[in-house]
């Protein structure tokens, strides 16, 4: 079993990713939007970002009723991210490398994957569709 939650090379599989960002936005990269999950996508890749200079901005996302955040636990349907009660939460989750840290409720999540499909064509689930939630609020409060 490889253990993401707790296996460091999960987190530093991403420095690519970090360098394609900054290769293909650049300097321009201002936030960063992601479901927390084992923590490897968003933190691996902020911190790579941030090692090479960026000031994005991170905000982690997780289904409301995940305890990642500390919040109170309770079921939710997006599968992906999320973590039940009891759950032990790895290191990979460097709550340091997240400025903001955001739940979205699954009926949120379902309709943005929703609304992206009949839209565009693309087919995202739950986890997808509750950061673009976010992302398209954040768009439009900073209108």
């Amino acid at each position: 079993m490889t253990s993401p939650h707790h296996n460091p090379n999960n987190n530093l599989g991403y420095v690519g990713l970090a360098k394609e960002l900054l290769r293909d936005v650049g300097s321009d990269l201002r936030y960063l939007v992601g479901a927390v999950g084992t923590g490897g996508t968003l933190c691996g890749t902020v911190k790579e970002l941030r090692r090479l200079g960026s000031k994005v901005v991170s905000i982690g996302v997780e289904p409301a009723g995940s305890i990642i955040f500390g919040g109170s636990p309770h079921q939710h349907w997006q599968t992906g991210a999320g973590a039940p009660a009891g759950f032990c939460v790895g290191p990979n989750v460097d709550h340091s490398l997240i400025d903001e840290e955001l739940t979205v409720a699954d009926v949120d999540a379902f309709a943005t994957a929703r609304i992206v499909a009949r839209r565009t064509g693309f087919l995202v689930g739950g986890t997808a569709g509750m950061a673009i939630y976010v992302a398209l609020r954040g768009l439009v409060a900073n209108r």
